[in-house]
């Protein structure tokens, strides 16, 4: 009789840690894709190129940006302030700069809307080559700077991304839904056996 009643005990012990094991999966499934496609704001600082200091870029630009994510693509869009004093402005590229796609700009509030692809970890900081010319300043330099983004202040928005050719791409697994599925099946599972067993012993 008491083998009879660990049984049912042992199942429900089995269908627990596979439960556990379930959820550590889908921890680790939901990590590794990362943020889900959509559209998001996060904050960001502009610091000198050798350092952790805030440059002077740093107010050139409106806080916060815009991340838009697509197929696991990352993409951003910030508007700039002082659209006139800044001439050009790329991103890094591999090893090269890209110029960032202008999609808008506004010359009587002086600002220009601008995107670039982003990196994987947006925790790593990405160099901007900037050409900034002051007239009224005699001020007319080319220099680096890094764009450090902070995802802790990610928060999902309600945006429409302005620039039509990041169009979204054929649809990829959904592996947080398979993860679902497979702790709701082990679930289902454990319960079933264990009413077939209470069944069987006469319980």
């Amino acid at each position: 009789m008491s083998v009879r009643a660990r049984k049912p005990a042992n199942v429900i012990l089995a269908a627990v840690i596979c439960l556990i094991a379930a959820a550590v999966l889908f921890t680790k499934v939901e990590a590794a894709s990362d943020l889900k496609d959509g559209s998001y704001l996060i904050d960001y600082t502009v610091l000198q190129a050798d350092s952790d200091s805030v440059s002077i870029a740093n107010d050139y630009f409106q806080k916060k940006a815009a991340l838009f994510v697509k197929g696991g693509k990352k993409y951003i869009e910030l508007n700039v302030t002082h659209s006139e004093w800044v001439k050009t402005l790329q991103a890094a590229d591999g090893e090269a700069f890209t110029d960032v796609v202008i999609i808008s700009e506004d010359r009587e509030n002086d600002s220009r809307l601008v995107t670039f692809k982003a990196g994987d970890n947006l925790a790593e900081p990405v160099l901007m080559q900037m050409h900034i010319q002051i007239d009224s300043l005699n001020y007319n330099h080319k220099y680096t700077v890094k764009f450090q983004f902070d995802s802790s202040t990610i928060e999902a928005a309600d945006l429409t991304q302005s620039i039509s050719s990041l169009s979204k791409p054929p649809g990829s697994t959904n592996y947080t839904a398979m993860a679902l599925a497979a702790v709701v099946g082990v679930v289902v599972i454990a319960a079933v056996m264990i009413v077939l067993r209470k069944r069987r012993t006469g319980n």
